[in-house]
C-alpha cells in the first residue's frame, strides 16, 4: 500500500497468496485487460490507504534502542553446534518426480480455481466437491503426463555455511575461510512491544 503511490514505472499490486499470482500475472500481461485492472487496483488501494490511515496502530512500537535492549540474553559458555556433515552447497539433480507429487499441496491449486475448501476434503465437498473432483482429475492426468513423457525435470540446491551474529541483530556468513566473513545479511530486532518477561527476536537469534 505504501509502495504503490511511490513507483511510477509501472503497476504495484500486492497478492495474498501465491496462487493468486497466475490471474494477476494473466491480467498485467494481457493488452485488453492490463489498463482497466491497474486503474480499478489503484482506486481500491487509495481507498485501503484512506482506511488504514484513520485507524489507530494495532501495536504499539518500541523504538530500536529499547528493542534491542530487550533483545534475547543467550549463556553459549557450555554450547557446543552440531557440525553438518558437509559445508557449502549440494546440488540434486534428477529427483524422482512421482515421489515430490505426493507432496504436493493441492489446497492452493483449488483456490486459483475459486473452489474454497481443504485438499482432500473439497473433493466430497457438497457444493463444490463435483467441481473439485473433476478438476484435480484433468490435474492429475496433466501432471502423469508431464512425468511420463519427462517433459519436466527438477532440482534442488541447499547447503551450509558457518554464520554468527554481530552488531546485536545481523549474520555474518563465512565461506572457506571462516576467518573473515563471506557475507553479510543485516537482519532487524522485531519493534514489537511485548510482555516485559518476552523478548524481541531478529532473524539472527
Amino acid at each position: 500500500m505504501k509502495i504503490e503511490p511511490k513507483y511510477s514505472n509501472d503497476a504495484v499490486v500486492y497478492v495474498t497468496d501465491a496462487s493468486r499470482a497466475v490471474g494477476v500475472a494473466t491480467q498485467l500481461l494481457s493488452k485488453e485487460l492490463k489498463a482497466g485492472f491497474v486503474q480499478k487496483t489503484r482506486e481500491e488501494y487509495v481507498e485501503v490507504r484512506e482506511r488504514t490511515a484513520n485507524r489507530s496502530a494495532r501495536t504499539e512500537r518500541l523504538s530500536y534502542p529499547a528493542a534491542i535492549a530487550k533483545k534475547p540474553q543467550f549463556d553459549w559458555s557450555s554450547y557446543q553446534p552440531v557440525k553438518p556433515t558437509f559445508t557449502g552447497a549440494r546440488v540434486l539433480d534428477n529427483i524422482d518426480l512421482k515421489v515430490l507429487a505426493e507432496y504436493i499441496d493441492w489446497t492452493p491449486f483449488f483456490i486459483s480455481w475459486d473452489l474454497a475448501g481443504k485438499f482432500p476434503r473439497i473433493l466430497e465437498d457438497e457444493v463444490v466437491g463435483e467441481a473439485a473432483t473433476a478438476l484435480y482429475k484433468d490435474a492429475r492426468e496433466m501432471l502423469d503426463k508431464l512425468i511420463n513423457e519427462k517433459l519436466i525435470s527438477a532440482r534442488a540446491v541447499f547447503g551450509f555455511w558457518p554464520a554468527n551474529q554481530v552488531q546485536d541483530d545481523d549474520l555474518e556468513v563465512y565461506g572457506d575461510d571462516a576467518a573473515s566473513p563471506w557475507r553479510l545479511c543485516p537482519t532487524c530486532v522485531s519493534e514489537s512491544s511485548r510482555p516485559m518477561a518476552k523478548p524481541n527476536f531478529s532473524l539472527a537469534d
